[in-house]
């Protein structure tokens, strides 16, 4: 009795086309969470500067002005930096976006979608409230920082210019 054996001798190995559609999908989240992480680490990068700068400013202003219009340029940072990582904060709403666009994918919308990256859109069905900038500017997470920042800014400027 003859045993065909032809079949065993590419067995461990797999071309390019037998790579199934949950490889690519696990590939394609990776790419996503990737861009995801960049954009946490940006808004958490701004956090600090915007920390930072405030606090020098705010030292700086307080050892070498008299006047308590010099304590207005304190809240100019403030609000550029908190645009600014509202930016960031936006943008990773919307890759997270496409990630549960590409999550609820079919395998053959998979195939046709060419790893697309571009994040939902204005009029797109899967486009959220939460995506708007205005939404994401007075988020909880960001108005608690800035918020809070604008706040102490604004007393220290009031009690200055009281005081003085």
């Amino acid at each position: 009795m003859a045993v065909n054996n032809s079949h065993q001798v590419n067995e461990g190995v797999k071309s390019p086309k037998s790579i199934t559609y949950e490889v690519n999908r696990i590939e394609y989240f990776n790419m996503i969470q990737g861009i995801v992480t960049r954009m946490a680490s940006n808004s958490f990068a701004i956090k600090n500067w915007c920390i930072a700068i405030t606090s020098g400013m705010l030292g700086i202003t307080t050892w070498k002005f008299e006047d308590w219009r010099a304590y207005l340029l304190i809240l100019i940072p403030i609000l550029m930096f908190w645009y600014l990582d509202s930016y960031y904060l936006q943008q990773e709403r919307l890759f997270r976006g496409v990630y549960d666009r590409v999550r609820l994918m079919s395998d053959e919308q998979l195939k046709n979608s060419n790893y697309s990256l571009i994040p939902p859109r204005k009029g797109d069905p899967d486009y959220k409230k939460s995506y708007k900038m205005i939404n994401v500017f007075f988020s909880k997470t960001e108005f608690v920082l800035y918020g809070n920042l604008m706040l102490i800014a604004t007393i220290i400027i009031l009690v200055i210019y009281f005081t003085k």
